[in-house]
């Protein structure tokens, strides 16, 4: 990145001062306002990717990772539907949630039939605001790749595979309470299982931290910067 910003504004300082706009949230335990709705779309596969990026990272973490292919053949067993998608494709693809504004970089959202019950899920990931993160720090695509499998890690294995099993949303293994140690979550401990496999660090936090982008903004800028998870 160079001195300047195409505005012709002062460069990191003006463009982490917007980063930290940008990094207002950035992962969620599923929601307890689940909607009652339905995914939309045909697949083949009970578990149906539309975003060519993220299918790509699936693709990768499948080839490399016995624990999360097991967590994804957990998932069809179950026979849990699951949509991951961006946020700006779920309103088109998902009866119910024409409304849909993501507030964090990663979500879950439990998927109710009529009755109530939990029967799927639907999974965002934020990738072109993390694409817009990556331009404006000038950090590299091969960064921004590992960040965006961080989260459908914690998302998906963390969160939709025991929330297949439980139906349940404490049975999908919440997220820490405010305060409350990282390793206190058992999406954390799920999330730090196929991190060691796959040779990564492991999340001791529960800030954005837990991502390069994250780690990054800290060390430029401290805590305020760097935000939540």
């Amino acid at each position: 990145m160079g001195s300047k910003d195409r505005s012709g504004r002062g460069g990191r300082g003006w463009c982490l001062g917007a980063l930290t706009l940008i990094l207002a949230a950035g992962c969620a335990s599923p929601s307890l306002l689940a909607p009652r709705s339905a995914i939309t779309i045909e697949s083949a596969d009970i578990i149906e990717v539309t975003d060519t990026t993220l299918a790509l990272r699936m693709g990768v973490l499948a080839s490399q990772s016995s624990i999360w292919r097991a967590g994804l053949d957990t998932i069809r067993a179950n026979g849990f539907r699951v949509l991951v998608a961006t946020p700006e494709q779920v309103p088109g693809l998902v009866a119910g949630m024409e409304t849909y504004r993501a507030r964090h970089f990663g979500e879950v959202i439990p998927i109710r039939d009529r009755w109530g019950a939990i029967v799927g899920a639907v999974v965002t990931v934020d990738v072109p605001r993390l694409e817009r993160l990556y331009r404006l720090t000038g950090l590299p695509d091969e960064m921004l790749d590992l960040d965006i499998d961080r989260i459908l890690i914690h998302e998906i294995y963390g969160h939709v595979v025991p929330l297949s099993q439980t139906r349940t949303i404490p049975g999908g293994c919440p997220d820490p309470k405010p305060g409350a140690p990282a390793e206190t979550s058992c999406a954390i401990r799920r999330e730090n299982r196929i991190r060691e496999e796959l040779g990564l660090e492991p999340r001791v936090t529960y800030d954005l931290r837990g991502l390069s982008i994250g780690r990054f903004l800290y060390s430029a800028r401290g805590p305020v910067a760097a935000g939540r998870e």
